[in-house]
């Protein structure tokens, strides 16, 4: 046996890299920015001016919401939230409550008349359609209402822009100045239809990562979910047996994990109550992996 040709051949085999996956790589990515100060989800440290670091003052309003995360089944969840949250906070949640890294773009839209698929059916929680209501007016001529109230967007992309017809448009606003109870509001008359639908006919369309099928339904969960708090919060509540799944892992298209994404499972500490605000201080962060929700503490 040439004991020197095996111990070449051993040695060649041990200095091949092992290959990189995005598990490993994301968590290079979490111990790099934990180091720094950072985080993987934004370039820049906690501030009291930025409007995707700053939860808002505590309020006593609060809605409760169904985030469905659409084209995967059982992927969703239900959250209370104050109302006075902007978009830009509601951005942020689901960044967290789905552990993606907000590397990509992102938009939303919000829609009146949005019809839901049956809640008994494999689409429970997506928006089957959205659209404009036609009747007619007063002189028997049909008229049709808007079917899009918000383009809502980053910040500095603030423009008007038409839709189909040249009668509609939609404005297109910043997500830092738009706040979810202009979206939905126990007044009807104040929400995004100025009354022309109810509460439970508003909904979001939330896109993340285009052209990657990452888009989030958000709507009411039930008809009148609107609650006053005893004490004034500026935190969500998960609510822990109406949250389930786990998206595949992020920018792997061929991995859909060792489990259905529906069997994925959540954390005990992804219930906890001050988990969301420790979140936007970059103290956790979150991570979609094989077999649940990763929350990972900030490196000391």
């Amino acid at each position: 046996m040439n004991t020197s040709a095996s111990h070449s051949r051993r040695d060649s085999r041990a200095s091949v890299p092992t290959p990189p996956t995005p598990e490993r790589e994301h968590k290079a990515q979490v111990r790099t920015a934990t180091e720094r100060g950072q985080s993987q989800y934004l370039a820049y440290k906690p501030s009291p001016d930025n409007p995707y670091t700053t939860l808002p003052p505590p309020t006593t309003s609060v809605v409760q919401l169904r985030f469905q995360l659409a084209h995967l089944d059982g992927v969703y969840r239900v959250v209370q939230l104050p109302l006075n949250y902007t978009f830009a906070t509601l951005y942020k949640l689901i960044l967290f409550m789905f552990g993606w890294n907000g590397m990509h773009a992102h938009k939303a839209r919000v829609y009146s008349f949005v019809e839901m698929y049956s809640p008994r059916g494999k689409k429970a929680g997506q928006i089957k359609s959205y659209g404009r209501e036609v009747c007619l007016d007063e002189d028997g001529f049909f008229m049709q209402t808007r079917f899009a109230e918000y383009d809502v967007v980053p910040k500095g992309r603030t423009e008007w822009s038409p839709l189909q017809d040249m009668d509609d448009a939609e404005e297109r606003i910043d997500d830092q100045d738009l706040l979810v109870s202009q979206v939905w509001n126990p007044n009807v008359d104040e929400n995004a239809s100025w009354g022309g639908c109810a509460n439970s006919e508003m909904g979001v369309i939330f896109e993340y990562d285009f052209g990657a099928a990452w888009t989030v339904h958000i709507t009411m969960d039930r008809d009148d979910d609107f609650f006053d708090t005893n004490k004034p919060t500026n935190r969500p509540i998960m609510i822990k047996d109406k949250c389930k799944g786990v998206p595949p892992i992020e920018d792997d298209a061929d991995d859909l994990g060792e489990r259905a994404p529906s069997r994925k499972t959540l954390p005990t500490k992804f219930f906890e109550p001050n988990i969301f605000a420790r979140y936007m201080n970059f103290d956790v962060t979150t991570y979609a992996g094989q077999n649940e929700l990763e929350v990972h503490e900030k490196a000391s």
